[in-house]
């Protein structure tokens, strides 16, 4: 895959970002001025006595001793967590035009040719990776899903017919019902890699 292929070739952002009194280290900020002191506290979040505390502060602290290997399983499991994701599009697909009397591998071959489409576009989202300009970056960014939006609008209408303004609820609702499970299984994957050390 041509997407995935050029995300290997162009520098990964940084995880961890150390700023006055804090550390970044994706979502989470904690304080201290140093990897070493981010750990400390995401040792003792580790250790907290709420569960959901203890396993985010498990995972982070195994990705963050074990930056290279997490990195590594990462980009090994996400192309193919994105492979299974193409059904789970296809069966909101279908649920979506289920008056059409369309059978399930027609909405299958539909979301094949749109993953497709998103592939290219999401090109656009390395931009940030390989300029400083912040403004190109974000430009890009925005580019890659206005296109993918567009996209998904034109070919829900070519493929299911339907009013230009019942093509956009339903792609509406596909797309974000779909965020969400892409969401949930980016998580789980990271969970998973990250619980692995």
């Amino acid at each position: 895959m041509l997407f995935f292929a050029l995300k290997a070739l162009t520098p990964e952002p940084r995880v961890v970002v150390v700023r006055a009194g804090t550390t970044q280290v994706g979502v989470l900020t904690v304080q201290g001025e140093s990897v070493g002191d981010a750990l400390v506290q995401i040792d003792r979040m580790a250790q907290s006595k709420t569960p959901t505390k203890r396993v985010f502060g498990r995972m982070i602290g195994n990705a963050l001793r074990h930056g290279n290997e997490t990195t590594a399983a990462l980009r090994q499991d996400i192309p193919n967590v994105m492979f299974l994701l193409v059904p789970i599009f296809a069966a909101l697909v279908a649920l979506v035009f289920r008056g059409r009397r369309m059978r399930y591998p027609q909405h299958l071959a539909f979301a094949l040719h749109t993953h497709a489409f998103l592939f290219v576009a999401l090109v656009l989202t390395l931009v940030p990776r390989v300029t400083r300009n912040t403004a190109v970056g974000a430009l890009a960014v925005a580019a890659s899903f206005l296109a993918m939006a567009i996209y998904m609008v034109l070919a829900v209408r070519r493929v299911y017919g339907g009013s230009t303004g019942s093509a956009i609820l339903r792609s509406g609702a596909v797309a974000a019902t779909y965020f969400v499970a892409f969401a949930a299984a980016m998580m789980l994957t990271f969970a998973f890699v990250a619980l692995r050390f």
